[in-house]
């Protein structure tokens, strides 16, 4: 679980740090605290590793594979192991090790549920997205957790990609039940709508999702745009004096 947690961490990549203390320093010290504080943790944690855990001129992830390889042949019963092997190739940039290491796992183990997660999120970032929506499918219809929200969303992606519209927004709306504050499934949720020429709830979305962040990008950019198309259309439709509809 402490694997699959990190993971996930890792591929959502939105942490929000919220900082009071007892406000007795600013918001802005606050933060220059904070960061200050990471780059001495980063620095000091760098420095240990190099002196005590990995060579010089390897990285963290170049470190922890080669200890996983070591613990894969003393274990008699490895593919927990190499599912985390493979999230390590993927976290240093081989994403096709860490594709064909996780086929490994399930030809060995079709059921396993870790490995089955972690491909159908690979293949996903990978815009394999037939082939993710197999795994990821297999993998909910197994499993109702705390990854089981990325995995909805990353399904309900792979559905828009692959134009299954309506299966989208089913799956979509099912991720906005499940995690209801997270901004990026109401904005996919908002682009479904969207294709299922449901603009009403399109706004909607796109406006939940900037009140949940307000520096959401894409969000903004997709809600200004369909407003800019509805303004426009609407301007092509009011008739002139004859009553009939004015064109450009």
């Amino acid at each position: 679980m402490k694997l699959q947690h990190r993971v996930t961490s890792f591929l959502n990549h939105r942490i929000d740090i919220k900082i009071n203390i007892n406000k007795r320093i600013s918001r802005n010290k606050a933060l220059v605290l904070v960061a200050f504080m990471a780059v001495l943790m980063f620095l000091a944690g760098n420095y240990i590793g190099e002196r005590w855990f990995w060579v010089n001129d390897q990285s963290l992830y170049e470190y922890r594979i080669a200890s996983l390889r070591d613990q894969l042949a003393k274990s008699p019963k490895p593919n927990s192991i190499r599912t985390e092997l493979a999230i390590t190739y993927y976290l240093d940039g081989e994403a096709d090790k860490a594709e064909a290491e996780l086929r490994d796992v399930l030809a060995d183990e079709p059921e396993n549920d870790a490995a089955m997660l972690y491909l159908g999120l690979i293949l996903s970032e990978r815009k394999k997205y037939r082939e993710s929506i197999e795994f990821l499918d297999r993998y909910l219809k197994r499993n109702r957790g705390l990854e089981s929200r990325l995995a909805m969303l990353y399904l309900g992606r792979d559905y828009l990609e692959t134009d299954a519209h309506s299966l989208a927004l089913t799956t979509l709306r099912e991720a906005a039940e499940m995690d209801p504050a997270n901004p990026v499934v109401y904005y996919y949720l908002g682009l479904a709508y969207e294709k299922l020429h449901d603009r009403k709830n399109a706004i909607k979305a796109y406006e939940k999702a900037l009140a949940i962040n307000k520096n959401y990008t894409e969000a903004e950019v997709a809600l200004n745009s369909l407003v800019s198309r509805m303004s426009s259309e609407n301007r092509q439709a009011v008739p002139d004096e004859s009553g009939s509809p004015k064109t450009k």
